[in-house]
């Protein structure tokens, strides 16, 4: 076979490959239906995970509703466990969750997962949560 019929096979097997991948299905709707797109997740916590932690160091968490429905289209996160002192937001990737908390005051931001303090939670407070989240990620 001569060098040219060789580039020929090469090429068409690239264009093949290329044809066949750009046909998938894209994946179904689910949980990350409306997520931000890009690496893998980092980490299996859930917000719900997170919220039962921090009642269980003994800190407020009263009044948890999932506000998933309501705040994550707007703000591409994964999930959204709402409580009287504390949001607790994950999102699909760490980028994701720091473009959120770089752009909203009163949050603390580890890795994907983000808290949103309500203004009367006391530093030391927030520095409780923070502390189970941060745990929560080992």
């Amino acid at each position: 076979m001569t060098a040219w019929g060789v580039r020929t096979m090469i090429v068409a097997a690239i264009l093949t490959a290329t044809a066949v991948t750009g046909c998938q299905r894209p994946p179904a709707p689910g949980p990350q239906a409306g997520a931000l797109s890009g690496g893998p997740m980092l980490n299996n916590v859930t917000a719900q995970a997170i919220v039962k932690d921090m009642g269980a160091a003994g800190l407020a968490v009263a009044n948890q509703q999932d506000v998933s429905k309501q705040k994550c289209p707007d703000i591409k996160c994964l999930e959204a466990v709402e409580t009287d002192p504390v949001t607790v937001l994950v999102f699909s990737t760490t980028g994701a969750a720091e473009g959120y908390a770089g752009a909203t005051p009163g949050t603390f931001q580890a890795m994907n997962i983000v808290l949103q303090f309500v203004p009367s939670v006391s530093a030391k407070d927030r520095g409780a949560y923070e502390q189970v989240v941060n745990r929560a990620l080992l």
